[in-house]
Formats: C-alpha cells, structure tokens, sequence
C-alpha cells in the first residue's frame, strides 16, 4: 500500500491464487518485489499530487492573509479602521462644559470652541393620545360571596410585573362586605405598600382599582377566591394587545364599515383591519412597520392610554390622520397639522402640535427640526433648555479637539499588519526546500511514530512556494505601493515619520518614527490624510474591467491605502474581469466556498494527474496479471516434469 490506500497489487484483489504447489516458489512475494519496482512512477504521482494539494493551501493561506488586511483596513462597511476613509485621519474629541448639551465632531470640523448662551424650546413630534385611559375595570358581575371558610382565601396579584399572594381571613363574613373590603385592603396594602391598589364595593359588588398601573388578578394555587367576587380567574385592567377587534368593539366604541374592517390613512398610507381576523397587536406592528406612514403607535400598559407620534420631530405638517371607514380615531376625526402648527381636535383625543428647537449658538438665535444636529462639522444634541433671562452667567462651552491618540493608534495597527503580510509572504518566498523529504506512503506511515510523521511532513511541505511569482509580485507591488509618491501630494511616508527598516534581514518592513508621526496628525493632518486616502479624480473606483490606461492613472493619483485595496482586489476578487478571469490568487490555487474552489489551475493539475493514474493503473494491472501467468505456466511445466520424473522412477525400479 503507497498513497491514498492504493494497493501496489490490485490484481489479485480480485482473483484466488494458490501458488508455489509444484515449485514451492513463494509467487506473490516474488510477483510484489517485481511490482514494487513498476509501482514507483505511480508512488512519484501520488506525492506530486499531495504537493500539489499542500501548495494549494500555501496559497489559500496567503489569500486569507489578504482578505483579512482588507476586512480590517480597507473595506468601507466593516473596517475596524478604513484607511481609505479621510474621516480616519481626522478625529476629534469634543468637550462640553454642560450636560444640557453633548457633542461629537466630524472630521471636517476645526479646532475652534463655540458657546451655546440659550436652548429656550426643545424639538419634538407632533402627537395625538387618548385623553384618559382605556381600562378594564375590575368589578364583579354581582355581590360577593362572603363566606371564605373552605380555605378559598388566597388571591395571586401581579402588580407592573410584581406578583404576589394576598389573603383575607378564612371564616365566613356572613354578609358584612365592609369588614371583608377592610381585611382585603389591608392584606393588599402590606403586600404592596398603601394606596397602589384600591378595593371599594357597591352594595357588595367589588372593584379593584390601580392608578396609573398594570393589574392582574387570579386565583392563587388551588384557590378560587375570586369565584366569590364574581370575578374571572384571570383578569386585567388592561387591554391584552392579543384581543381580537370585534371584542374591543364595546371598550373602544369602534365602529366598522360594511364589510367589518375599520379603515383609516396615517400621513397618505391607508391601513385595513377586520374586525373578526385582526388584534389590536396587528394593528399597531402594522403601523409602526411602514416607513411611509413616518408615525410610531404605542398602547401604554402604565397609563392605558394610545398614543401616535410623528417620527419626523420639528413644526410642520408632520401628522396626518384620517378615518376612512369606522373609526378607530374616534366620530369623525380628521387631524392635520399644517406648517405653522395648527390642528383640528380629534373626539376623545388630545393633539400636541410638534416644537423647533431653539437655541442661540455663537451669539446666532436658530431653530431646527431635531434636537441632533451638525452645524460647522459639530454634531450638536440638546438635551434640556436654560435660559439667560433665568440665568444670564450661564453659557455652555463646546470645544472640538484633535485626538491624536487615536489616528497614531489607527496608523501603527495598519502598519503592524502590512509588516506581518510582508513577513508571512517573505518567509514563503525563502523557505528552505527539502528535497530529501517527499510525500510519506501509508505503508511508511504505519511503521513510523506520529511526532516521526508530523516532524517529515513539516519538512515536506517547506518551501513549496519559495520563490514563487504570484507571491513575489504581491510583495513587490505593496512595497512600490508604499513609496510611489502621490501625484498632487507634497511629501512621502518618511516624510511623516514611517520609513523602512535598515535592517535588510526584515526585507521591506516599515518602521514608525513616533514622535514625528503624531507631530505630523497633529499640526499636518490634511498631508497624512491625502499621502494614505487620496482618491483618484479620473478614475474613482475600483473595478476589475479597467484598462491598463485606467489603471495607471487612477495608481498614480490614489492615496496608499488605496493603491493598496487595489492590489489585494487584483489577487483575491470574486467578480470576473473582461477576459473572465477572477482575483490571481483564486483562479491559481480556488477559494472556499467560490466556484473556483474546484476550479483552478491547481485542481486542473491534479486531475491531470489523476488521469495518468488512471492509465498507470490499468497497465500495471495488466503487468502483474502478465507476471502471474508467467508462474503459472512455470508451475505447470513442474508439474508435467515432476510427474514424468515420477513415472521414470517407477519403471527403473520395477
């Protein structure tokens, strides 16, 4: 057995052989010594094919090197710093000497402080609420039963999400329902402290009230004390957004059209709802989900109120509501409010008209929208209002600073990658060969031990790729990339304070000069910005059906960081260029997952390879049956020989 399990005599798999009768020749060793010799060209293909297979993953390897530089500093979306980005090399930090006021600062922000002297008004959203609750009361369909002597004493109350247990006196009350409501009430009242829940009665019919608060009732355990307040097992004062329409008809007072739907337009989007099929839960996900309709919808289980709110914030024609059919927002409401905050009253509702902030920023009164906002590169948010007439001391303070930590923290993790990219690259591009250590066979395998094995195979797959071209050109053009000067930039990397190292034995690494570095961000910030993240004018993206002119240009005219993502994008792309052909590294050695990642260059190889397999095979199959033959034929001549010798014998001595 030699690679892959292949048995260096497949003949007599399949056929019985008993050798050796007539000779007393041992045939298979004889006929396996010959084969060994026939079998090694097969031997030296499966090994070519497991280098083949090994400097597949070198390069895969390399390719995910590459993806990986990119994901973390080159790509847009999920960079953890995007070097092609300009907003990298210019960060602030920003200080406010009030909480009335938070900022951030955009990268095209200036050291400069600004003083806000007054936020009179605060922006919000135009809204429309329910004027009172929309509660269930908890009252019992009749006069209570007063006798709790069978132990049904216990009542299980969840009060916003707190439940406990409360019980009255296990006796009977024979009647008196106010000693019961003073028993009850006082079990309530240490239970959950006083006045949160109320209970009255009504010529023995009781309720239990909560202001303000979510209220559930149900029998605790086995107990069925609220069988004898007439009261559900399980009740709340709040609507259960799981109820159907139909059921909240009474509650709500809806109506519905002719076919049983309640119809009505939120800002120009028209929503429909069925009485029978859809919840109160439908309803308000629905709304809520259309971008369009630009409005939020809220049941609160605190105050038991509806609310809908404008999503834009700021005066204006913001919110717009209309019943088409039924009336979910009360008889004939219709609200509208126009662009100077004027609104028509709603039935049962009350509207609020949205609010401009207003603020004086830099002795400027101004007004917007939204309390977040960007003025100067400055994202402002107000957070509360103070006045001058109220306090004319007080001003608060905003100012904008460079954070020259963080851009030299973003620079040195790019270089510190670029470094380790050109020395994983470099150590394939000089790894020693071993000549000496070719692909193990199994039968090798089986008479070695496993530290034996992985200590050959280490040596085995060593400089697979030494002085490999694809790997040879990606180092070459990253480390032209570095030190190409940038068409319309004054100054270079050195210039900044990032140079190669002398030392010739780390073959291109780059090395930071620290101080002159950070000096650079911070009194040159526009130079380092455009020397990485230049973008090219003439040509401004990256694609790879470019022509050689387009190229040329858009390289000579590109920031570092630029050049680059190009580079990687010509050796590890997915998307084909005009000839057809993917990333260099893909179409040579295929990405997982990739339709190359069976198609490439490498696989073309081993199935070649495969194929003279194949063939060897065959012939060798052909050459051990030939062998046999052979002995089996010389067994027969002994045999005819042994038996006329027999029959000699036989006459002379008779």
């Amino acid at each position: 057995m030699y690679i892959n399990g292949i048995s260096n005599s497949t003949a007599n798999l399949n056929m019985l052989r008993f050798s050796g009768l007539a000779t007393g020749l041992d045939t298979d060793t004889i006929v396996k010594q010959l084969m060994d010799v026939e079998m090694l060209p097969l031997t030296r293909l499966y090994q070519k094919n497991q280098l083949l297979e090994w400097k597949k993953d070198g390069y895969r390897e390399m390719t995910n090197l590459l993806r990986g530089f990119q994901d973390d500093f080159l790509d847009l979306l999920s960079a953890k710093a995007n070097m092609t980005s300009a907003s990298t090399y210019k960060k602030f930090t920003v200080s406010s000497t009030d909480s009335a006021v938070t900022a951030t600062a955009n990268s095209d922000a200036v050291e400069y402080p600004h003083t806000i002297t007054q936020i009179a008004s605060l922006a919000s959203a135009a809204s429309v609420s329910s004027t009172s609750g929309v509660v269930v009361n908890l009252t019992g369909t009749g006069a209570a039963d007063t006798n709790f002597s069978d132990g049904n004493n216990q009542i299980s109350i969840n009060l916003d999400g707190v439940t406990k247990t409360v019980a009255v006196q296990a006796i009977d009350y024979a009647g008196d329902y106010t000693a019961l409501q003073t028993d009850l009430q006082s079990a309530i009242d240490n239970a959950f402290g006083a006045g949160k829940i109320t209970v009255s009665h009504a010529g023995g019919t009781f309720t239990f009230d909560a202001v303000n608060s979510k209220l559930t009732l149900s029998n605790a355990s086995s107990n069925n004390a609220l069988d004898n307040f007439n009261i559900a097992s399980v009740s709340s004062n709040r609507l259960s957004l799981a109820t159907k329409l139909t059921d909240l008809q009474s509650v709500l007072g809806l109506t519905f059209d002719g076919s049983g739907n309640v119809v009505f337009k939120i800002n120009d989007q028209t929503f429909s709802f069925n009485k029978d099929t859809n919840t109160l839960n439908d309803v308000i996900t629905t709304v809520n989900s259309n971008s369009s309709a630009a409005a939020t919808m809220q049941y609160s289980f605190v105050t038991g109120k509806f609310t809908l709110t404008a999503k834009q914030k700021g005066a204006g024609e913001t919110l717009n509501i209309e019943n088409v059919g039924g009336n979910l927002f009360g008889a004939g409401a219709v609200l509208k409010i126009d662009a100077v905050g004027n609104f028509t009253s709603v039935t049962n509702g009350k509207v609020t008209a949205g609010n401009d902030a207003s603020f004086t920023l830099d002795g400027v009164s101004l007004t917007r929208s939204d309390n977040t906002f960007t003025i100067d590169g400055i994202n402002y948010t107000l957070n509360s209002t103070f006045n001058t007439a109220m306090d004319p001391t007080k001003s608060i303070t905003i100012t904008p600073s460079k954070d020259v930590d963080t851009v030299f923290d973003n620079i040195k993790a790019f270089v510190d990658r670029y470094n380790e990219i050109i020395s994983q690259i470099n150590d394939k591009l000089v790894g020693k060969r071993y000549r000496d250590y070719p692909p193990l066979t199994d039968e090798q395998k089986s008479e070695m031990k496993d530290t034996d094995i992985e200590n050959w195979e280490t040596r085995a797959k060593s400089g697979l790729l030494r002085s490999d071209q694809i790997l040879q050109n990606v180092v070459d053009k990253m480390r032209r990339a570095i030190y190409d000067t940038v068409s319309g930039v004054s100054g270079t990397l050195k210039s900044i304070g990032i140079d190669t190292s002398s030392d010739y034995t780390e073959r291109g690494k780059l090395i930071i000069d620290e101080t002159k570095l950070r000096d650079a961000i911070a009194n040159n910030p526009d130079q380092v910005q455009q020397i990485f993240s230049k973008t090219s004018t003439s040509v401004p993206s990256y694609s790879a059906t470019l022509s050689a002119a387009d190229r040329s240009t858009r390289y000579s005219e590109e920031g570092i960081a630029n050049r680059l993502y190009d580079i990687v994008q010509n050796y590890i792309r997915t998307a084909r260029d005009s000839r057809g052909k993917k990333g260099i590294l893909l179409e040579k050695a295929g990405l997982v997952g990739d339709s190359t990642e069976l198609k490439n260059l490498i696989d073309n190889d081993i199935n070649n390879n495969n194929n003279a397999i194949n063939d060897l095979m065959f012939r060798l199959n052909a050459k051990e049956a030939a062998y046999y033959k052979k002995f089996t034929a010389l067994e027969k001549y002994v045999a005819q020989m042994n038996t006329q010798s027999s029959w000699l014998a036989q006459q002379f001595s008779g």
